[in-house]
């Protein structure tokens, strides 16, 4: 049922070329900065103000990757404004501010479906990026290498090196089928990174399970739907309802405040969302391939820059 979802996962290293600040958290600066970057480095219509008036829209690199629209006649979630990006960026989890020249940072891209064609095009912009600079200092860098990784097995191919820029047809491509079976009698979900999840319009800030379940599955299917073509074959409202049934053992999530400013909206954002952990008991079975996804998928608002991160930790019959 979910064997076609696939992604890859890269790690990008870059180099700092002069001394620059950057927030705590650093998903949103290199997203918006990427954005503008992006469009600029594949737009053969800059003089245009209005996309939509372009003759190459349906060729567009840049409309399908970050301005992509569900279309009116769409049978399913053509209610969406906006359709879930292909790709993410996670920043490397840590309070780092300063940077010094020399010095390097880490930071993850991951594509989906049919988004990891478009590979190359977010190598230049990244490159182009460095040039242009980033935060409010304008702190340029360099792309130094870009590994395609497994999480699950430690495996690395070199896909990208600033020495020759070439980019080596060695993507580590995984799928749905690489999710284990269930063993578990209880599982505890570890939120890395601020988590903004909805219910009934609001943002949540008392998880409860089939909350979690609600918006893992709105993500996956919008996904599979349009950047894999194949919808989800899924009974939704008895998987919810069932959900309900399933009880925490201990909740040990809080929430975390966070403003950001928006280059796009030229205005500050209030956001924030839920860290930490909270562990779940019950008949999880039925949802352990979409809690297991989720940790490459992400869950939630902002997962484009890296919100929505997760880890599972499964407590075993027996053990």
């Amino acid at each position: 049922m979910l064997n076609h979802l696939k992604w890859v996962k890269y790690q990008l290293t870059i180099v700092f070329q002069n001394r620059l600040r950057l927030p705590r958290y650093k998903g949103a600066t290199f997203r918006g900065g990427f954005g503008n970057v992006f469009r600029q480095t594949v737009c053969s219509c800059r003089e245009m103000s209005n996309c939509s008036q372009c003759l190459l829209t349906n060729l567009c690199p840049y409309l399908y990757i970050f301005e992509s629209k569900p279309n009116k006649d769409t049978p399913v979630l053509s209610k969406y404004e906006n359709i879930p990006r292909p790709f993410l960026i996670e920043p490397p989890i840590d309070e780092k501010t300063f940077y010094e020249p020399g010095d390097t940072l880490q930071l993850s891209l991951v594509l989906f479906g049919q988004g990891i064609d478009y590979f190359p095009y977010f190598v230049m912009a990244f490159r182009e990026l460095g040039k242009v600079g980033i935060g409010i200092d304008r702190g340029k860098f360099s792309l130094q290498e870009i590994w395609s990784v497994n999480d699950l097995t430690g495996e690395k191919s070199l896909v990208y090196d600033n020495t020759n820029g070439q980019i080596l047809p060695q993507n580590i491509v995984l799928d749905g089928s690489s999710i284990p079976p269930w063993q578990g009698e209880s599982i505890t979900v570890n939120f890395l990174t601020m988590t903004r999840l909805k219910y009934n319009g609001c943002l949540v800030d008392k998880l409860e399970f089939h909350i979690l379940i609600r918006n893992l599955l709105r993500r996956l299917s919008s996904l599979s739907f349009f950047h894999h073509n194949q919808k989800l074959e899924l009974s939704y409202l008895p998987l919810i309802e069932e959900a309900k049934k399933v009880s925490y053992l201990d909740n040990n999530t809080y929430w975390v405040d966070w403003e950001r400013y928006s280059t796009r909206q030229k205005s500050k954002m209030l956001m924030g969302g839920l860290l930490g952990k909270i562990t779940f008991e019950g008949d999880l079975a039925p949802y352990w391939p979409f809690l297991y996804l989720g940790q490459f998928f992400h869950v939630g608002k902002g997962c484009v820059f890296g919100l929505g991160k997760y880890s599972l930790h499964i407590d075993k019959i027996g053990s």
